[in-house]
């Protein structure tokens, strides 16, 4: 993996957050090896999150909307 923020693709930056939400690598972890500041990785996660919610939101009217409401 990259040892710079800046040297990050996005797919290693996925893999790090996908790690860092299901329980993984903790925030500490993340830390130290990687230089990587607590708000660098919530640069990382904010978008993340904004997919998943998106998805979730998306399945939940289709299935509302197919079952009439």
């Amino acid at each position: 993996m990259a040892t710079s923020a800046t040297a990050w693709s996005d797919s290693q930056r996925l893999a790090l957050v996908r790690q860092i939400i299901t329980g993984g690598v903790s925030l500490s972890q993340a830390h130290a090896p990687y230089e990587l500041s607590t708000e660098r990785l919530e640069e990382w996660v904010h978008p993340f999150r904004r997919t998943v919610r998106q998805t979730i939101d998306q399945q939940l009217s289709r299935t509302l909307s197919l079952a009439g409401m």
